[in-house]
């Protein structure tokens, strides 16, 4: 039934419909237009205490054109920390030199240890000062942990009454804070003694105790360049290492006189259990057979006189 209103060409060729009146249109526009006043009329009444907060976090979506550098993708520090001192520093503004978390500097090297007793005077000891030809200057020297600085804690022994204790692990000379707690000597230290020789004849001896790390062979150097002469301090167990002959090497650049002091005896017995003729022949072999050769001066030679 529904096709007969319609022709071929799908064009309405049923009854006529009746028209809706003008009139009609506009009352009921007009009806929709006083609804939509009286509700616009009731948010403007609405009262402000009871209105829902708004949330900052909603954002109004506009239409406004944004560049790519002026957009915001995340929230500034300001908004999240408020009342927080924001620094921003660029990368290329600390030097490369700068370390970024700078280490914790302490100024207060040396450690200063109580007075001891002098068994000489100081009027007696100024003596010597006033008369150049009782004063010696000598160095000591030796590879690492040889017993450099126990030898100037025996010899401070007899000087300024320091009882020598050799499970004591803080040395005399070795007065700075990094020094005892490497168990090692950093700089070169001097030391005045009153020793005597063997017609009792009394000299003001200022001993340099240096440190046997290759490390630091320039403290050695500058030592050498003072003093008279060295003693060098040999290990019974370890014998003459190749640091003990570049020490050698340089007194002998400087014109020195050297005194070979071998140390730590009780090591051939404790530790490798010699019998007397094993340990002599051990310390024969290890004074003259390696040598040391720097210009017409050999090891041997030295032993000999």
């Amino acid at each position: 039934m529904e096709n007969d209103m319609y022709d071929e060409f799908g064009n309405y060729i049923g009854p006529e419909i009746e028209r809706v009146p003008e009139e009609a249109k506009s009352s009921g526009a007009g009806e929709l237009m006083e609804d939509f006043n009286e509700l616009q009329r009731g948010a403007r009444d609405f009262p402000p205490e009871e209105a829902a907060p708004s949330d900052p976090r909603i954002e109004t979506i506009s239409n406004e054109i944004v560049l790519q550098e002026d957009k915001r993708y995340y929230p500034d520090l300001e908004e999240v920390y408020p009342g927080a001192e924001v620094l921003v520093m660029e990368e290329d503004i600390q030097p490369l030199s700068e370390p970024i978390i700078a280490p914790i500097k302490t100024k207060d090297f040396d450690i200063v240890d109580k007075v001891h007793r002098q068994v000489m005077a100081y009027d007696y000891l100024e003596g010597f000062f006033q008369n150049p030809d009782l004063i010696r200057n000598v160095a000591v020297l030796g590879q690492l942990h040889h017993g450099k600085s126990s030898l100037i804690d025996t010899f401070l022994s007899y000087t300024h009454g320091i009882s020598f204790d050799n499970k004591n692990e803080r040395r005399f000379t070795d007065s700075r804070k990094d020094e005892r707690e490497r168990e090692l000597s950093i700089k070169a230290k001097p030391v005045s003694l009153v020793l005597q020789d063997s017609r009792e004849k009394s000299y003001l001896v200022n001993i340099m105790d240096t440190p046997g790390h290759p490390n630091f062979f320039d403290e050695v150097v500058a030592a050498l360049r003072v003093c008279d002469g060295a003693l060098v301090v040999v290990d019974a167990v370890e014998g003459v290492m190749q640091g003990t002959e570049r020490l050698i090497k340089q007194a002998l650049t400087e014109g020195l006189s050297i005194v070979i002091v071998i140390n730590k005896i009780d090591r051939l017995v404790v530790e490798l259990r010699l019998p007397p003729n094993d340990a002599y022949h051990k310390i024969r072999h290890m004074l003259c057979l390696q040598t040391v050769s720097y210009t017409h001066l050999t090891l041997p030679t030295i032993c000999s006189v």
